[in-house]
């Protein structure tokens, strides 16, 4: 079985950023053979205004991907930066994401997007913001969030929306490694009283 092969466009961050948090990721471990990264260096707008399909980057995109190909995954990063649709309107989104996402389909990969959320009060989940017709264009929703519980910081990443999969009703705990920049999944009861630290609390009550 071959490795994935993934193809990101970072299209938020400077490529100073890009380097630092990949060598972070990586550590002393070799760039991956399968990994193309493609930098902020010109803007990228698969739609134009009122979300009219800008035919010449979506053809542009289907040739990056089959010239590299076969690539597994493409990911975007984030939504806001590929588009100059109304992202409340319904029609506007869907006029550019459809098309998006059928130059993925043919090439092979599965386009995965990154998109921000609305702002809410800690602990409670969000939802990707904008048009509805952004979720209902999705096979597949996860949402990430930020918990600080008792000085604290947790993330939780809940399953919102799956089509073709499963769904899991508990969402994982998880923390993120500031070295590695990597999530490990935990036990929260654990981690916010180690066995080790009850023990100790019952010996010296």
């Amino acid at each position: 079985v071959r490795p994935l092969r993934v193809m990101l466009f970072q299209v938020e961050d400077a490529p100073g950023i890009v380097q630092e948090r990949l060598r972070m990721v990586l550590g002393s471990s070799p760039v991956p053979v399968g990994l193309f990264i493609f930098k902020r260096d010109e803007p990228m707008r698969f739609s134009g205004a009122r979300g009219k399909p800008n035919a010449w980057a979506l053809e542009r995109l289907e040739a990056t991907l089959r010239r590299h190909g076969p690539i597994d995954i493409v990911i975007f990063d984030p939504l806001v930066y590929l588009h100059e649709a109304e992202e409340n309107s319904s029609s506007e989104m869907t006029r550019w994401l459809v098309p998006f996402r059928e130059v993925c389909r043919r090439a092979g990969a599965a386009p995965l997007v990154i998109h921000h959320a609305g702002w809410v009060p800690d602990g409670e989940d969000a939802r990707g913001r904008g048009s509805t017709a952004i979720r209902a264009w999705a096979d597949l929703e996860l949402a990430l969030r930020t918990q600080t519980k008792n000085g604290q910081t947790f993330h939780r990443l809940n399953l919102v929306k799956t089509n073709f999969a499963p769904r899991w009703k508990q969402p994982l705990t998880l923390e993120l490694d500031p070295d590695t920049l990597r999530f490990l999944a935990v036990d929260e009861i654990g981690t916010l009283c180690p066995p080790e630290a009850l023990v100790a609390w019952l010996e010296e009550d």
